[in-house]
């Protein structure tokens, strides 16, 4: 998961944040769904990663590395 990708994540969740807390005719409907989506689709990679990870991390506790 690249950095950058990981920081447009947080970036967008930041802006989430700001949306949710303006009152409802304040917010900005189409951007706020745009980025929405941006997160499910950051979120669906990331949830992919993860038994890959723990392949990794299985294969390096073999080699005596880490915990």
């Amino acid at each position: 998961f690249p950095y950058t990708t990981l920081f447009r994540s947080l970036e967008n969740l930041a802006y989430v944040s700001e949306q949710a807390a303006l009152p409802t005719e304040k917010r900005k409907a189409g951007p706020l769904q745009a980025t929405i989506e941006s997160l499910k689709t950051g979120i669906a990679i990331a949830s992919q990663l993860v038994p890959l990870w723990l392949k990794v991390e299985e294969a390096l506790k073999g080699m005596g590395i880490g915990r």
